[in-house]
């Protein structure tokens, strides 16, 4: 089976549960946020915040359990590793957002172009954070390496 089978399989399951525990997830996510901007001293209250999680949590795992060259308990690894770190990153791009709006409450809307730049940040950062972490943790693995002799690495030689 390709790889991309795999993906697209472990992606399919897991993005339907995410669909499934989403809802949970964000309340967990938006207590979370209300915690820490507490510790600032900011009282705010979150009833639904708009992100894309958990999907990013679906494309690690997808990404993870796809991966064909490492073993299962490499796998396992990664994924113990890169859950908790997505979740600090939902939790801290949840509390920048909130932030940055909190601070344009206090001070006026901001440019634009800068307006612009944070929403983009704020909706590429939970797909980007997956792919690097995947690419730190298992990727090195998977990804073809050049050979010094000219050869990817994994390819017989002469193919």
């Amino acid at each position: 089976m390709t790889w991309w089978a795999r993906f697209l399989g472990w992606a399919s399951a897991l993005t339907a549960a995410s669909l499934l525990f989403g809802e949970g997830y964000r309340w967990a996510l938006a207590q979370a946020a209300m915690a820490l901007i507490a510790l600032g001293g900011q009282q705010v209250v979150l009833q639904k915040i708009e992100v894309l999680a958990p999907s990013d949590l679906a494309l690690f795992g997808a990404l993870c359990l796809a991966s064909r060259r490492a073993r299962w308990r490499v796998r396992f690894k990664a994924l113990a590793i890169g859950i908790p770190s997505l979740v600090a990153m939902d939790v801290l791009s949840v509390v920048l957002g909130v932030s940055f709006l909190m601070y344009q409450g206090a001070h006026g809307p901001a440019a634009p172009g800068i307006a612009r730049w944070v929403d983009g940040v704020m909706a590429m950062l939970p797909w980007m954070s997956a792919c690097v972490l995947w690419l730190l943790l298992l990727g090195f693995r998977e990804l073809p390496v050049q050979r010094r002799g000219g050869e990817p690495r994994g390819s017989p030689a002469g193919a």
